[in-house]
């Protein structure tokens, strides 16, 4: 649950905003049981890895009724790994 993504970049500044905060909280309130959402960490965006903004949406919901857990932080791959030579290729 990104800026950007939700709401999408189109709808941040017009009428569509209302209806996607709308979306938003239908979603939720059909949960069952609980939600879980997530956000990236970086995402990439036409052609470069940028950081996220966390939604304005999350900071709008009831104070008590969201667990926020620590972002995870994608680990660097081991030296020598298929990975790690694929990403000294691509740099």
């Amino acid at each position: 649950v990104e800026e950007g993504l939700m709401p999408h970049d189109k709808n941040v500044l017009g009428p569509g905003l209302e209806e996607e905060r709308r979306l938003f909280y239908v979603a939720l309130t059909r949960a069952q049981r609980h939600v879980t959402l997530f956000e990236a960490i970086e995402r990439d965006r036409h052609g470069r890895a940028r950081p996220t903004t966390t939604s304005r949406f999350l900071a709008e919901l009831p104070e008590g009724s969201v667990n926020v857990r620590q972002r995870a932080v994608r680990p660097e791959p081991e030296p020598g790994s298929k990975k790690a030579s694929a990403k000294k290729r691509t740099a």
